[in-house]
């Protein structure tokens, strides 16, 4: 029985942080998925798209999901963020490096990313279904970088 009862606790401890790693994953393609699904005009060039999870900003032990677009257009922002604009969860910032300032705990950058003044990002956070998956996710888990370098440091 006490076997038995180490097995479920050992699988659990594996398998439900794992799938929440997935959960967290799909959360941050959908949230991608979604600003592509949002139709483009001929003024809107795509350069670039990307979607990534983790701890991307400044919760300390959740997993946030991302996605988002570089485009390329000769409207104004406000424009922009009014065409896009219509899904609450959608915001257009002007882009001016690779590097997504959205994101402050990682350095995520476009890989296509093109000089230029008419270069913008169209982004949303992602939510996974079910809430759970963002502290549960092995990745809430881990010490955070500068914090383990301060450990370090002191010592």
């Amino acid at each position: 029985m006490r076997a038995k009862l180490l097995m479920i606790y050992l699988v659990l401890i594996i398998v439900v942080p794992l799938w929440c790693r997935s959960l967290n994953e799909t959360a941050a393609k959908d949230a991608r998925d979604m600003v592509s699904g949002v139709p483009r005009t001929d003024a809107i060039q795509l350069v670039d798209k990307i979607y990534v999870s983790g701890r991307l900003d400044g919760n300390e032990h959740e997993v946030k999901s991302f996605g988002a677009l570089l485009i390329k257009s000769k409207k104004s922002q406000k424009a922009l963020q009014n065409y896009y604009g219509k899904n609450r969860k959608i915001y257009v910032k002007k882009q001016e490096s690779p590097v997504i300032k959205q994101i402050t705990r990682k350095k995520v950058k476009f890989k296509k990313y093109e000089q230029g003044d008419d270069l913008y990002i169209v982004y949303c956070w992602g939510d996974p279904e079910y809430s759970f998956a963002r502290k549960l996710d092995i990745r809430a888990w881990a010490p955070d970088k500068s914090a383990l370098k301060k450990l370090i440091s002191v010592h």
